[in-house]
């Protein structure tokens, strides 16, 4: 056994889960604290984001959070707002919601404020920011090292005395604009593994509009990250994207394999008569099967057989989740594959990319422009945007509806009106790859759409 091990074998890993999570909630100021009633009336609602959050705080504090990340980097920059201030509301904010919903895998509320008191003492010694994101609190997945926060990936055996790790590059850069990084974002065990590049992992940027992420990822990008990370490819970010309008979007409203459920149907078709109301061209699209990309996929991520989930999970001896039991039915490893079956699925990713780009270049001709969305594992760019919620007086379960293959029964005969009543409705765009500047303007054109058409 090893060292870590040894330690770990002590305890259950119940008790050492259980022990994080008290520390975690001892790092929540007591005037922050909610009281039971509030968390269990919080279990008892199909949503606690929004309005119920925002009642809980104080004017101020939902003001603040409420406001977009231009708005809030114009105050922080003319010194209207301290980052103090900006600061202790957003930990705020998250501290409500951890307790409604555990959404934390790390809390660092101290030492951010400590952090946003040397911008304030900057601000007042230059008069003027640190940098674009000067005082912006943010979250990262706990994927990623920060300074003065341990990194767990999820696996109770990763939880020890904190350890000095080499804070991750994209920290970096984001502290170097002036973020503060205030906690750590929960993940689902087994995220994933190093050394395997073909579909690779992607920090996954939240935003409360498009406007907030074009703002990050425009400042993110002014760092030259690629001048300290020789995986980011040097692309600076372009601000004279011309766009041939009206647009033409793709539309896949079932990819062969398995059917949306009604809610995301009706998003769809609210989506496509609201861009028709706007004047934009819509077009079917049927690429290559998804059913293949998602085959390519799996093969890829799981090559190795997943042995370093075990390793990972016999640090504390807690037990693969549920969700996870399927793909180890034997609890323990697969064979992993061989080098010559891990080429031949490089060559099948490589041949479906191919696939996809000539079925994308080929609708050039059937539209005025070449707006189409693709598949998530062809590593293009994509964005999610909400629509609306899933109502069960429209969204009626379909008895007639037959299924096309067993993994299309098991996902249909999931959906219950009732159960979904109230959960969000999203759609994703997708550009091709390197196009986030045109997957923003677009995303903003859709939203725009949108709110014209429901208006």
């Amino acid at each position: 056994m090893t060292l870590k091990q040894i330690m770990h074998a002590s305890v259950s890993w119940q008790e050492t889960a259980a022990r994080k999570r008290q520390q975690d909630l001892a790092k929540i100021p007591t005037p922050w604290r909610l009281s039971p009633d509030v968390i269990e009336q919080a279990k008892q609602r199909r949503s606690i984001a929004d309005d119920f959050i925002d009642g809980l705080l104080d004017s101020d504090t939902r003001r603040i959070t409420n406001l977009d990340v231009p708005a809030l980097m114009e105050l922080t920059g003319n010194g209207s707002l301290s980052a103090v201030c900006l600061t202790t509301a957003f930990c705020k904010r998250a501290a409500y919601g951890h307790q409604l919903n555990h959404n934390l895998l790390e809390i660092g509320f101290d030492q951010a404020t400590a952090r946003a008191e040397s911008l304030d003492a900057h601000w007042q010694a230059h008069r003027k920011p640190i940098g674009p994101l000067h005082g912006l609190p943010i979250t990262m997945k706990d994927q990623f090292h920060v300074n003065g926060m341990g990194t767990t990936m999820a696996y109770v055996g990763w939880i020890s005395p904190l350890k000095r790790q080499p804070q991750s590059q994209i920290v970096q850069e984001l502290e170097s604009l002036g973020a503060i990084v205030i906690a750590k974002s929960t993940l689902t065990q087994a995220l994933g593994s190093p050394g395997q590049n073909n579909i690779p992992t992607v920090p996954g940027v939240l935003g409360s509009s498009v406007a907030s992420l074009k703002y990050f990822l425009k400042s993110l990008a002014s760092s030259q990250p690629w001048l300290h990370d020789p995986d980011v490819v040097p692309l600076p970010w372009k601000d004279d994207i011309k766009h041939n309008m009206p647009l033409s979007f793709g539309l896949m409203d079932f990819d062969g394999a398995v059917m949306p459920h009604p809610p995301i149907t009706r998003g769809l078709g609210m989506v496509a008569d609201a861009l028709r109301a706007a004047g934009h061209e819509l077009i079917e699209w049927h690429p290559p099967a998804h059913s293949r990309a998602s085959a390519i996929q799996a093969a890829l991520v799981n090559a190795n057989g997943g042995y370093e989930i075990f390793e990972n999970l016999a640090l504390s001896r807690e037990p693969l989740v549920p969700e996870l039991e399927e793909d180890y039915p034997d609890g323990k490893p697969n064979p992993p594959f061989s080098s010559i079956r891990v080429e031949k699925e490089v060559q099948r990713l490589h041949k479906y990319k191919l696939e996809y780009h000539h079925y994308w270049m080929s609708t050039a001709n059937k539209t005025r422009t070449d707006y189409i969305g693709v598949s998530n594992v062809v590593n293009h760019t994509t964005m999610v945007i909400p629509i609306t919620r899933a109502d069960m007086h429209l969204d009626k379960f379909d008895e007639n509806y037959s299924p096309i293959n067993d993994e299309d029964r098991d996902n249909w005969k999931s959906y219950d009106p009732q159960v979904y009543h109230g959960t969000p409705v999203g759609i994703q765009i997708e550009c091709r790859r390197f196009e986030e500047e045109k997957l923003l303007d677009i995303g903003q054109i859709v939203v725009d759409a949108l709110s014209d058409w429901k208006s």
